[in-house]
């Protein structure tokens, strides 16, 4: 239910008016809830932290390796693969006991091993199953001449060749080595400094390489000279087009290779003349280990440091491309980031200096099951040269680390630095952590180990919180608090309840803008919800999600803890660690299902991805979110800010006179509100936990009080362009160079926001953020182009409208449906035409039912029961070609892909012959349908908007709309 700006007014001026009257107001909460605070001390004060004695122990007793130098698991199997640094790759079963494993490829002989060199980091291809493809990369010398001993350490300044290479697996597993195909060989003058993360992007199916500086200051903060200090990033699938294109220069020296790969279209530095376009970050000098945790996409790089500090650097999905961590201009932590020539300064998130660590171990994000009480979502990280293994805790600021354990030192001769310690971490296909441990003699592979007491526990049901007298029927308890929002969060289109339970004695801090300041103690709980349908459609009982409770705790910050519920649907179990699964959304008539939707179950770490300290932990509970009536369960409607200020839960509660002219923010829906308000609320509620100061690396404040010349929204500079040239945040009247429109656009992209949680797109949040930016140049629409017609066809349940901005069409209206023997539909359309086809892409669509139609027409005339075709996109029901054969006859239905904006459609018609056509890039066309229709003259070649409920307002956009002359499909 959503209010209109004036409708909340006069409610709210009815409750005062009962105040004033004789008769005393009815509440609509009788008295205030009795809480406890940390509910009675079921949660902890602190967020639960680690406890208990860590320590490793062997995870493969029975096997040994020589220097091991990293762990991955082999997609598609359970298997593992160990690698060890003088050139051996091993695989062998995941099992604790198991005995044997087996040589998949030697290097020895050609692999400059004995010091920071050899063989550094393995990749299989995510198609390993099928391809049989593996990438390693290694310090290559000529057949026969590898150097050094246990004993005997090799000298530094080696020549040799930094070697990426490709070979092929046999069905049996193991490498052909006549198969090696070299992508890149890097001239190197020394064995230091290598680099080693390699590693192939969850998201992108890119292959990510760290390099180092080849122990050369030379080397460092350029692009123009070889393959030194950076991350590369590159498309070993070669799979062009839109994709990616063949590398345009050399690396030098000239005698250095680089082929059979391409270079993704988006990569920073593309373009950049005299650069080498592999190039995705830059400025580090040592980054031995670099790893990317497949649920939140981030990428961790440890960058082994010179004098004083070790660095652990991020790539966040969010930041500006082409990062640059300023090895050779600056080390460690600064203040703010040194100012850089190159790419995008940016700091390490945490370091720390030689007293504790000499050579920092980049690891993983755990997301096992065996630790994931303790560990779930935490990154682990150690130092070789100490052994020391830490997790990291970003809930400070800045972010801190806390040690686990420590990794004793392997047997053996030890010939240099510390080749006998913790080497690297690796991670099999179930999210468990392993830990390598060098040797010359018997090298191991470590796991975690924990003894003593468990970790300060939360409820580990949801029925253990004692939140609701009944879950089976979900009533809270009394001493929850419900309330309701003006503007949601977007939640993939989830069903939310929400409450809040302060402490009995305790104030919140009222702001009458910003953000409410809450006691500690105070519990905040959100009922997630998925709505089910039958045959037919019929409503099913919707799908209990998870519930999610937030406290405030005693450190002024928040932890959360999510509760999944059952597939019987009687309780709800903590989530350790974030996970997906797919939810059944349509059952079909044989009661299988008929569609799913895939949900996201957030970790507790996951929880602070979006409830930053910027924002004060809590989110959606503020004055300009509170400010409206809401139905109690007692049946009264009240002003929510006037009970809660009755009930004495403010410190400095407003005045009933003040509570009209509290601002407020506006529901996507609230027609009555002009679309900058409305436009201007989403973008408080979805964006502004993050894009405020003090929050994420950008250039724009979402915040609705933030006059909107000062938010740097409007031609605002953007971090990551998206290879779109004259990319602004928001550039009015062009959504393709507003970035904010399509990050917001697509979901499970790098570039998606937000950037966690998010499966599906908000159609209606898209279609308002496009009509603001189609609005936002001219308070007027441009004529439509000439020859150009608008027509509204049919029975309208309110205003139409078409117009023209830039080269792109905007229609939006109050419409019922395109379909039977009549229509109601808005229409912009062109001259008549003998024959031709007319193409438009479906950029934006605001709807108001599932069967919201937008895409191209043809109609004989503009009377209700014309002959027409049309081929469409809808919001939930795919695209469709549909057409009444002549006037009056009821129309047909051809279901075209499972679809929606932005899509291409196009209609060709000759001699009343129509052929319907979609696009996913307005290249490639597939036909979905042909038709013979009786045009009594020359049709009308358009575009269509039809919103299926004629008392709600629906939107379309419409760009690269083009009338062609008839071509032979």
């Amino acid at each position: 239910m959503t209010l209109s700006r004036s409708c909340c007014a006069a409610a709210l001026l009815l409750a005062l008016a009962a105040v004033s009257g004789a008769a005393p107001r009815q509440a609509g909460l009788p008295r205030r809830p009795v809480f406890k605070a940390y509910q009675d001390n079921l949660f902890p004060r602190e967020a639960p932290i680690l406890a208990g004695a860590w320590s490793v122990q062997p995870a493969f007793p029975a096997l040994r390796f020589q220097n091991p130098m990293g762990l991955t698991s082999v997609p598609g199997t359970d298997d593992l693969l160990v690698w060890e640094r003088e050139g051996r790759l091993w695989r062998f079963a995941n099992d604790p006991t198991t005995t044997t494993k087996r040589l998949v490829l030697d290097l020895s002989a050609e692999c400059q091993g004995w010091h920071d060199s050899g063989l550094l980091g393995v990749a299989p291809h995510p198609r390993f199953v099928d391809n049989g493809l593996i990438f390693v990369y290694f310090t290559a010398v000529a057949p026969g001449k590898p150097s050094g001993s246990a004993e005997r350490q090799p000298a530094t300044e080696i020549p040799n060749r930094e070697r990426l290479a490709r070979y092929t697996c046999g069905s049996d597993g193991i490498a052909d080595p006549a198969s090696q195909v070299i992508l890149i060989d890097q001239i190197a003058e020394t064995v230091w400094h290598e680099g080693g993360g390699l590693f192939f992007g969850p998201r992108d199916g890119f292959l990510y390489l760290s390099v180092g500086d080849d122990a050369r200051a030379g080397k460092n903060q350029r692009l123009d000279g070889g393959f030194f200090s950076g991350v590369l990033r590159i498309d070993v699938d070669c799979r062009g087009g839109g994709i990616s294109h063949p590398p345009v220069r050399k690396p030098l020296p000239e005698a250095s290779v680089a082929e059979h790969y391409f270079i993704p279209n988006d990569n920073p530095f593309v373009g950049r003349p005299d650069s080498l376009e592999e190039f995705f970050a830059l400025g580090l000098r040592n980054p031995h280990r670099m790893t990317c945790d497949p649920v939140s996409g981030r990428i961790f790089v440890g960058d082994v440091g010179e004098g004083a500090h070790e660095e652990l650097n991020v790539i966040e999905p969010s930041d500006p491309p082409g990062l640059n961590f300023q090895w050779n201009l600056q080390e460690g932590s600064p203040t703010k980031p040194v100012k850089v020539a190159l790419g995008v300064s940016k700091s390490p998130l945490l370091s720390y200096r030689h007293l504790e660590g000499r050579a920092i171990i980049a690891g993983h994000v755990y997301r096992g099951s065996e630790f994931a009480r303790d560990l779930g979502g935490k990154f682990l990280f150690g130092d070789n040269v100490t052994g020391t293994v830490w997790y990291l805790d970003e809930s400070t600021t800045p972010a801190s680390k806390h040690l686990l354990c420590t990794v004793p030192d392997g047997p053996g001769p030890n010939a240099g630095a510390n080749y006998c310690g913790l080497s690297s971490f690796g991670v099999d296909a179930r999210g468990e952590v392993y830990l390598c441990q060098m040797s010359s003699t018997a090298g191991a592979i470590l796991k975690l180990s924990r003894q003593g007491p468990p970790p300060v526990a939360l409820p580990r049901k949801l029925s253990e919180t004692r939140l609701f007298a009944s879950l089976s029927k979900l009533t809270p308890s009394a001493a929850l608090l419900p309330y309701e929002v003006n503007s949601p969060l977007w939640s993939d289109g989830a069903l939310k309840f929400r409450w809040m339970a302060i402490p009995t004695e305790a104030r919140i801090g009222f702001q009458a803008s910003g953000e409410w300041k809450f006691p500690d103690g105070s519990l905040f709980v959100k009922h997630f919800e998925l709505p089910r349908t039958g045959p037919g459609g019929r409503p099913l009982a919707n799908t209990r999600l998870e519930t999610r409770v937030l406290v405030r705790d005693a450190n002024g910050y928040v932890y959360g803890a999510s509760y999944r519920w059952r597939a019987d649907q009687s309780d709800a179990d903590l989530v350790e660690t974030g996970q997906s699964a797919n939810v059944v959304v349509v059952v079909g008539s044989k009661g299988t299902p008929d569609k799913v939707q895939t949900w996201f179950f957030p970790g507790r770490q996951d929880c602070l991805t979006c409830h930053t300290r910027a924002s004060g932990g809590v989110l959606g509970i503020n004055t300009r979110q509170l400010n409206r009536p809401f139905r109690y369960p007692s049946g009264v409607t009240d002003h929510q800010l006037h009970a809660l200020s009755a009930m004495q839960m403010f410190d400095a509660p407003p005045t009933e006179a003040s509570l009209a002219a509290l601002g407020r923010l506006a529901a996507p829906d609230e027609l009555d509100e002009s679309v900058e308000v409305r436009a201007r609320s989403y973008l408080d509620s979805n964006c502004a936990h993050c894009h405020r100061p003090g929050g994420v690396h950008a250039f724009w404040d979402a915040r609705y009080e933030t006059a909107l010349h000062e938010t740097g929204i409007i031609n605002g500079l953007v971090n990551n362009s998206l290879g779109q040239a004259g990319a602004k945040v928001v550039a009015p009247g062009d959504w393709t160079r507003s970035i904010l429109f399509q990050r917001i656009s697509v979901a499970g992209q790098p570039h998606s926001m937000p950037p966690l949680a998010k499966q599906r797109v908000d159609r209606t949040g898209i279609g308002l953020i496009a009509e603001w930016i189609a609005h936002m140049d001219d308070e007027q629409d441009e004529p439509l182009p000439g020859g150009w017609q608008f027509a509204g066809i049919g029975l309208q349940g309110g205003p139409v409208q078409a117009g023209w901005r830039k080269g792109s069409f905007y229609l939006s209206g109050q419409t019922a449906d395109l379909w039977e023997q009549a229509d109601s539909a808005i229409v912009a359309h062109a001259s008549p035409m003998e024959s031709g086809q007319i193409t438009a892409r479906v950029l934006s669509l605001t709807p108001t039912d599932a069967w919201t139609k937008a895409g191209v027409t043809l109609r004989a005339d503009t009377t209700p029961d014309a002959a027409h075709a049309i081929m469409v996109v809808t919001p939930g029901q795919g695209s469709a070609f549909q057409y009444r054969e002549s006037a009056g006859q009821p129309t047909r239905h051809t279901a075209g892909p499972s679809v929606t904006a932005p899509y291409w459609v196009r209609l060709a018609w000759k001699d009343g012959a129509v052929i319907a056509s979609t696009s996913n890039n307005g290249q490639a066309w597939t036909e979905i349908g042909r038709a013979l229709v009786s045009f009594p003259g020359p049709p009308l070649p358009g575009l269509c908007l039809s919103g299926h409920q004629s008392q709600a307002q629906a939107s379309a956009g419409f760009d690269q709309v083009k009338i062609e002359p008839y071509q032979v499909p």
